[in-house]
């Protein structure tokens, strides 16, 4: 299980990648939960960043494949060596199809780049809220895709994270689905310190945080003590556990990080 912290500015993706991250994931806080950074902003972020440290890139939400399409034309995603996430979410999406045809675009488009730019599909817990289709029925369009990977997240930052959304079985049901596919699968949406313990039982491959690495909440400013805190309880949790890594995990941090294979 994989610690990804999102970062706003080059600052903050040196200061996440020197304090525990073992993934930076470039995400304006204040334009929504996937906000997307602006092209020469993630520039920044991705030459103040080790070739090895996998970099996530929040595209937002999109309804149309075109949609995508442009923003990608606009961000113009890196080719990294320790790979690169996309993760594009559908809030606003009531239909299959049309999630289906944007991750069929992303998938067309990532696959011109090379094996090392992957996409991820995001949903939403409280879906319902994002007017969007379930974590599940995401989850179906991101396999018969191609997508390498799926995500969990919450569209409403209020202060009630993921594990107040869905159920530990739910969540552990979800997890080996997109695992059984061959999916890469992550958790995200108002996560904690305290939640780490929880989600290790869970074991997604990663574990996404802004809110809690930050000062003032996820609009403030990232905050080496709280980084350390997160990364010193993950680490005694995977110490203390019972179990070993299962055999999908993600390699150890800095190494070479691909999509996990179809």
């Amino acid at each position: 299980m994989r610690l990804l912290v999102s970062v706003r500015s080059a600052a903050e993706a040196v200061l996440a990648a020197s304090n525990g991250a073992d993934i930076v994931d470039a995400k304006e806080p204040e334009a929504g939960p996937l906000g997307p950074v602006s092209g020469s902003v993630l520039r920044d972020i991705e030459l103040a960043l080790p070739s090895r440290m996998p970099l996530g890139v929040a595209l937002g939400d999109a309804a149309l494949p075109d949609e995508l399409a442009d923003v990608l034309d606009h961000i113009a995603p890196p080719v990294r060596a320790g790979g690169t996430f996309l993760k594009v979410g559908f809030a606003g999406v009531s239909r299959g199809e049309q999630v289906a045809a944007v991750l069929r675009r992303a998938v067309d488009r990532t696959r011109d780049l090379g094996p090392t730019v992957a996409v991820i599909a995001a949903s939403y817990a409280d879906c319902d809220r994002a007017r969007c289709l379930s974590p599940e029925r995401i989850l179906d369009a991101a396999i018969g895709a191609g997508a390498a990977g799926a995500l969990i997240d919450t569209w409403v930052k209020d202060g009630r994270g993921l594990l107040r959304h869905m159920s530990s079985d739910a969540l552990a049901a979800w997890i080996l689905r997109a695992r059984s596919a061959g999916l890469l699968a992550a958790l995200a949406g108002s996560l904690t310190a305290d939640d780490l313990p929880t989600l290790w039982d869970l074991q997604p491959d990663v574990v996404g945080v802004r809110g809690a690495a930050c000062r003032h909440g996820r609009a403030g400013t990232l905050d080496p003590h709280r980084l350390h805190r997160l990364r010193t309880t993950l680490d005694h949790v995977a110490s203390s556990a019972s179990r070993p890594l299962s055999g999908g995990e993600l390699p150890e941090p800095g190494a070479h990080i691909l999509p996990l294979p179809r």
